[in-house]
């Protein structure tokens, strides 16, 4: 009888010490994904682009792109990235670099202007980011202005003229906060929807709350293209 008492006590330890390992190693699995989850989070992601075009103009290609930063509390200062045109024989016509300025947080920011000269037909045209240097990603809270509103054009007018057609419009702050300098961009799409190409003009001195007046040369290509205008802090 006693020998029985025994054995009992003996399996319900194994079992208990069986239960007790399944729960650690169930926890030690539940630890394990949840530092995934957050080291996942907290990765900072490069910025993307979501589209580009380009278009030629008395021989200059003019690039027009739109960039996004996909992170939720890093900003990337600096973003570049690299155009090349070729030739249908591989051969490169040009290429050039672009440095912007700052993208906050789930922003985008659009560029356009003239590139580089095209001598011959272009086959190819590739614009990809150059990888940013991990100092070029700063963590808002950091900033001087963590927070940042995109700046909007308002009020935008086509301006007839046959030797220097422009846009004219305002741009409206509405962060708490002066701005010093701030890149104003034309974009072109085609038939299609596609951009096409644009340009950009800087403007100083954007007060904060208030509207400040641009006007933004337009190329000989852009007559009766769709357009859109956009405004990016530019520090």
């Amino acid at each position: 009888m006693m020998k029985n008492k025994i054995i009992g006590i003996v399996l319900c330890l194994a079992m208990l010490f069986s239960f007790a390992a399944c729960g650690g190693k169930q926890t030690s699995e539940t630890t394990a994904d949840t530092a995934q989850t957050t080291a996942e989070e907290n990765k900072v992601l490069d910025f993307e682009v979501k589209e580009y075009g380009y278009m030629i103009d008395n021989g200059f290609l003019f690039v027009s792109v739109i960039l996004h930063n996909p992170n939720k509390d890093t900003a990337i200062e600096l973003p570049s990235f690299r155009m090349t045109a070729s030739a249908k024989d591989g051969s490169v016509l040009g290429t050039s670099d672009q440095t912007l300025s700052v993208i906050y947080p789930e922003q985008d920011f659009a560029y356009a202007g003239q590139a580089f000269e095209v001598k011959g037909e272009i086959a190819e045209f590739t614009l990809e980011p150059i990888p940013t240097k991990e100092y070029n990603y700063v963590k808002v809270a950091d900033m001087e202005h963590p927070a940042f509103k995109q700046l909007k054009a308002d009020k935008i007018k086509w301006v007839e003229d046959e030797l220097f057609p422009k846009y004219t419009g305002l741009i409206i702050n509405e962060n708490d906060y002066d701005i010093s300098n701030a890149i104003v961009t034309v974009l072109y799409r085609d038939a299609d929807g596609k951009l096409a190409g644009g340009d950009s003009t800087f403007v100083d001195s954007l007060a904060a709350g208030k509207k400040t007046p641009f006007e933004l040369n337009a190329n000989d290509a852009a007559k009766g293209k769709t357009y859109e205008i956009y405004a990016n802090n530019w520090i």
